[in-house]
């Protein structure tokens, strides 16, 4: 039977998206982790911490595979976090330098090196391998904390939101911790471009397609502080906010403007993100010049994981072009209409295959969602000021908001906020001209 050349390259491309980062077929890399650090049938949901039996089988697992001399098969992601790998590069440069002389180990890297995998197959003069004698040096090597554990493909978790599995393993580390039981909150995927907004009771409300912030993100939270200084200006420590000085904008073609924050420098130091963590609601009103209906708040105003005043928020769609179209697009795949709740793998696909271009992510920093959400009155309603928000990771590992309360407690005591920190676009438009991007 003949087949088109069309299809022939829909199943090479089929074939090829089957494999990990290395080459390895996806089904093998997922048996691997499930064989290791298994089992499925995980669960801290009594106690909210990792489960130290289940610690003790995954230390079980690894020693019955170093006793069946078995090599590790080529391509095969072995560390299940950047930490994991970390640890393991220090300590070849500390115990073995030679070898990590000869194999060019650098002290920190990518931990799903095909490098690594090589290197712990290496036979040592001793007889064993680098993996053993590892494993005898640091027999807890591979053991998980919570958040890692949640973050392994193997682990099973609650399908509250179908299609969406980065939110769901979310939802359940926000669930397991027991800190934020009866607290609304908000999880928003900058992967994914999702927003998503839950009751008291973690039950979801409602969601989004969002059009998020145009740059890669970052481990630095980037504080109004930081874009007042960037902009030229003066920062007030004593008012805690940035002082009123004429400066000239860093295009040549506009006037000169008077303590208006300056968009041109977010794009030139590559601020337009937000990082992970968990930050607040600091206060919710109306900007005429995002779409929305008029006299009903279509702004939610962010605080940073520490308080800061930062310039971000969660906001109805800028009524510019390219942001139209791109939400129309995510709209159109989303399909909240008929899929009610559901993320359609159609979605999933279309974010994945343009998230390094970052099609959908055309804003300053801001996740332009639609006013429907927004404006949403039980939305609204749970949307009081400190509310948290989980700003999840971009990267397909270590995406988890890991949070530690004692060092969060201003930012969940923090109430009000001078106003709004999106400016008004009918004011940034006439100082910088229609080209400015508007958060």
């Amino acid at each position: 039977m003949l087949i088109t050349e069309q299809e022939k390259n829909r199943i090479l491309g089929l074939h090829e998206n089957s494999k990990n980062i290395n080459g390895l077929l996806m089904v093998e890399q997922y048996n691997f982790f499930n064989n290791f650090f298994g089992p499925s049938d995980y669960d801290t949901r009594e106690t909210g911490v990792p489960d130290a039996e289940d610690n003790k089988k995954i230390q079980q697992n690894f020693i019955t595979f170093i006793k069946s001399g078995k090599q590790i098969p080529k391509g095969t992601i072995i560390f299940p976090t950047k930490r994991h790998g970390d640890e393991f590069r220090t300590w070849v440069h500390k115990s073995i330098p030679k070898v990590a002389s000869k194999y060019k180990v650098d002290k920190k890297g990518k931990h799903t090196s095909p490098y690594l995998t090589t290197l712990l197959n290496v036979k040592l003069k001793s007889g064993k391998t680098v993996l053993r004698l590892y494993t005898e040096e640091n027999p807890t090597w591979m053991h998980l904390d919570l958040k890692e554990k949640l973050e392994q493909p193997s682990v099973k978790v609650p399908n509250v939101v179908p299609g969406a599995d980065r939110i769901n393993r979310e939802l359940e580390f926000i669930n397991k911790r027991g800190y934020y039981d009866n607290k609304a909150f908000f999880i928003v995927d900058p992967r994914l471009n999702l927003v998503l907004a839950f009751d008291k009771d973690h039950q979801l409300i409602d969601y989004s397609q969002s059009v998020a912030g145009a740059d890669k993100q970052k481990e630095k939270t980037f504080t109004y502080k930081d874009w007042c200084i960037a902009s030229g200006l003066k920062w007030n420590k004593y008012n805690d906010w940035c002082a009123s000085s004429e400066v000239q904008d860093v295009t040549a073609d506009t006037p000169a403007y008077r303590g208006r924050m300056n968009y041109a420098v977010l794009a030139d130091l590559q601020a337009q993100y937000a990082s992970k963590g968990i930050y607040s609601i600091s206060s919710k009103y109306n900007n005429p010049g995002y779409q929305g209906k008029k006299d009903i708040p279509n702004v939610l105003a962010l605080k940073g994981p520490k308080g800061e005043k930062i310039g971000h928020a969660i906001h109805a769609l800028v009524p510019e072009t390219r942001r139209l179209k791109a939400d129309a697009t995510l709209a159109k795949a989303l399909d909240k209409a008929n899929k009610k709740g559901e993320i359609p793998k159609e979605y999933i696909d279309l974010i994945e295959k343009y998230y390094e271009s970052g099609k959908f992510d055309l804003s300053a920093g801001c996740f332009n969602v639609s006013p429907e959400f927004v404006q949403n009155p039980k939305v609204l309603e749970m949307a009081k000021i400190g509310v948290p928000v989980f700003i999840m990771g971009e990267d397909e590992t270590d995406y988890l908001v890991q949070v530690k309360p004692s060092d969060n407690e201003e930012f969940f005591n923090a109430l009000g906020g001078e106003g709004g920190m999106c400016m008004d676009t009918d004011s940034l438009i006439s100082t910088f001209g229609n080209k400015v991007s508007v958060s």
